[in-house]
């Protein structure tokens, strides 16, 4: 078939070896050499769009696409996948090609039985199996200073580009990659797509759990509490708090002598972990290690940190925010996506807003969020689009799928 024409081409391509000189000269001109012939077997080996693509469409799955990620968008692989591996120098254009979409690229690799393929009520292609022991995949191999999308600044951006309708501008989807990748590789992302936000929840002491997280002295020297000097108002993380706690049972050996994993609590302990002043526990009954740290945790003070690349981390009260995204329907019909909480994530809304249009092609704006604490604003984007939206927070922003709260109702998704 066209795919193992493909890969055999492409097997034949490789095995070029540097060749190495004592002269600066010498190793300037061989480059150049270097370049021309690598330029005449890009040519050789491409002599078409639909070379290129299938080209693209193997080294994906061999290389990038895993066993976990799977079932995978149409427009996801496209964009997140494909894209990445196409060779320096080229460009994918799919509506040059003979499939015109994605859609019906991937349908005719699954007629070929490299991949499955299944599409929603909506039209909506996913790949949901590879058959990594197909001739084709086994036959693929990659030409030499191919993108390397597993580690390379173009994988990042293009999965910062992912649009999640499959057949909604694949060029948009492409024209949007393309400036990610030259933004990161400028350095830039001042609008945050390009580096990750990082949160965390973290804790202080109140002053009931100081002897918890001071320790106390022994024959002077000092038990217990935080490791390394660090003083007891410092904000920990639940681990952190996990590890105090654990030092405390430990070194008091509170625990039965069948498992280790129970705690029978003292009466320090009693004071730290019981809810309320009316709660009792019978000193009798060991108590789960794991549930005395939730009740610790639970009677500690909460905060959050965010933290960009290259930042200090800003320290807020409260626990972590979430990003609402819904969908309603309004006079005429007219669906319409919501999304509010951006602001907690040091998200502007106007530059997320900016973001979107080209990848929804579809109309984004951006009011004001009545109700609300503070200067805050909701974006409003034309359509049943919210899975699109929840793809660029997670694989642009790099927001957590957990701080991301689907608000339409029965929680069902947009197209996407």
């Amino acid at each position: 078939g066209e795919g193992e024409g493909a890969g055999a081409g492409i097997g034949e391509g490789e095995g070029e070896d540097d060749v190495g000189g004592d002269e600066s000269s010498s190793e300037e001109a061989e480059e150049e050499v270097g370049g021309v012939e690598e330029e005449e077997e890009e040519e050789e080996l491409f002599k078409s769009p639909d070379d290129l693509v299938e080209y693209c469409f193997l080294c994906a799955l061999k290389t990038t696409v895993k066993p976990k990620d799977l079932p995978m968008l149409s427009s996801t692989f496209f964009s997140a996948h494909m894209l990445p591996a196409r060779p320096h120098g080229t460009t994918v254009d799919i509506k040059k090609t003979r499939y015109k979409k994605v859609g019906k690229l991937l349908k005719e690799m699954a007629k070929r039985g490299i991949i499955s393929v299944k599409e929603t009520k909506d039209g909506v292609a996913s790949v949901t199996a590879v058959t990594r022991d197909h001739p084709d995949l086994k036959a693929f191999r990659r030409v030499d200073g191919g993108g390397d999308a597993a580690s390379s600044t173009a994988a990042a951006a293009a999965a910062a580009a992912t649009a999640a309708v499959t057949d909604l501008g694949v060029e948009k989807v492409e024209r949007a990659a393309a400036a990610a990748a030259a933004a990161a590789a400028s350095g830039g992302g001042g609008d945050g797509a390009t580096g990750a936000v990082a949160v965390r929840s973290v804790y202080q002491a109140t002053n009931e759990l100081r002897a918890l997280f001071e320790g106390v002295e022994e024959g002077g020297v000092r038990k217990g509490g935080l490791a390394g000097g660090r003083d007891w108002k410092d904000h920990l993380t639940a681990a952190e708090v996990r590890d105090v706690v654990n030092e405390y049972v430990d070194r008091n050996k509170l625990w039965p002598a069948a498992n280790k994993r129970l705690v029978t609590l003292d009466a320090m302990l009693c004071q730290w972990a019981l809810r309320t002043k009316g709660e009792t526990h019978n000193p009798h009954d060991p108590m789960p290690r794991d549930s005395l740290v939730e009740r610790v945790v639970g009677r500690m003070r909460e905060f959050h940190q965010i933290k960009r690349p290259g930042q200090r981390p800003l320290l807020k009260k409260g626990p972590p925010p979430t990003i609402t995204v819904s969908t309603e329907t309004r006079v005429g019909r007219k669906l319409m996506t919501h999304v509010s909480g951006l602001e907690g994530f040091e998200i502007d809304p106007k530059e997320f807003a900016s973001r979107m249009r080209p990848i929804v092609a579809a109309a984004v704006s951006v009011t004001e969020l009545h109700g609300a604490k503070g200067d805050r604003c909701e974006v409003l984007l034309q359509g049943p689009v919210q899975k699109v939206v929840v793809q660029e927070l997670v694989n642009a922003f790099k927001i957590n799928p957990r701080h991301i709260r689907d608000a339409t109702k029965g929680g069902k998704g947009g197209k996407g």
